[in-house]
């Protein structure tokens, strides 16, 4: 399970962020990059022009790290469906409270369980490298969870972020054989 091909656009900027002086950025993932920026850079990719967008990405001595993160998280938020689909978020918030997270994830379709493990596969590297960028697997977990993980009404409560942030740190924290076998 998981372990099929992800997004070309996908890989190329998960591969460009785990470069040792992108990875290891004050901040990856939670600092914003120039609105600016990420916007050209989105219509460039949008219009085929992928690899003039990664020219423009390492052109930048420090790799363009943040706008790079923001055009990752604008990915998986662009996705028609989360990656943990809305008809396994009931399960999925209730597989924290006790029920193990792997038979809810053996569910998942082929595709988004591939993108989910080369998802947390670079969250831990980000993780990893939390003393360079101050960015620890909650830290992470908070900002991904409502990239991930939605339920099917937009009216998400309080309590639903925390849940949804709860189990996102346990995705990231689990290794990848206790999650998807």
């Amino acid at each position: 399970g998981g372990s099929g091909p992800v997004p070309r656009l996908f890989a190329r900027l998960a591969a460009h962020i785990q470069q040792p002086h992108v990875l290891r950025a004050e901040g990856l993932f939670r600092v914003s990059a120039e609105h600016a920026r990420v916007r050209l850079l989105r219509e460039w990719l949008d219009g085929g022009r992928e690899d003039a967008a990664f020219a423009e990405l390492h052109g930048r001595p420090d790799g363009d790290a943040h706008t790079a993160a923001s055009l990752l998280k604008r990915f998986l938020r662009d996705l028609p469906e989360p990656l943990c689909t809305r008809a396994l978020y009931p399960e999925l918030v209730k597989a924290v409270d006790g029920t193990e997270l792997r038979p809810v994830l053996a569910r998942l379709p082929a595709a988004h369980a591939a993108l989910l493990r080369a998802l947390l596969g670079l969250l831990r590297r980000v993780a990893a490298e939390s003393r360079h960028n101050r960015m620890t697997a909650r830290a992470l977990a908070n900002i991904f969870a409502p990239n991930i993980l939605r339920a099917r009404t937009d009216a998400a409560t309080l309590g639903d972020l925390h849940r949804t942030a709860h189990v996102t740190h346990a995705l990231i924290e689990a290794e990848d054989e206790a999650l998807f076998g």
